[in-house]
């Protein structure tokens, strides 16, 4: 099997707030939330790598990087934080995960738990991966 992971240049975005972001920008003396940044370039997949000739003693590895979030849940079970390994906000393609604390197995997220992390991180510098965004 080979797969490469590549960038795809450029996106054209519309964010909607909603939820607590929406209720902040629009209560009197609320402050609206910080703009949504992320990186020049997200991570997407390429597909299959193409054939190459290969000389005697060469081997093509290649590899893809799925782009994963993950999600700390309050005490309540609520999302309170996200993290992405993208250097974006979350997509809906993503593989969404549910992680107990840093550098423990997660289990897969539930519909909902991915639908609120989802509608709750459209705002904030993603740039950085793997850099948890406290949910408001």
């Amino acid at each position: 099997m080979s797969v490469r992971a590549a960038v795809v240049v450029g996106c054209a975005c519309v964010v909607a707030f909603g939820g607590p972001i929406a209720r902040a920008a629009s209560e009197p003396g609320g402050s609206a939330p910080p703009p949504l940044v992320e990186a020049p370039s997200c991570a997407a997949p390429t597909g299959e790598v193409p054939v190459i000739d290969l000389r005697e003693g060469q081997t093509l590895v290649s590899f893809d990087v799925p782009a994963i979030t993950r999600l700390q849940l309050a005490a309540g079970g609520s999302v309170a934080a996200v993290a992405t390994n993208t250097g974006c906000a979350p997509r809906s393609g993503d593989v969404f995960v549910v992680v107990p604390s840093e550098g423990v197995d997660g289990r897969a997220a539930s519909a909902e738990e991915r639908a609120a992390a989802l509608s709750l991180a459209g705002a904030g510098d993603w740039r950085e991966p793997a850099t948890w965004h406290t949910v408001v």
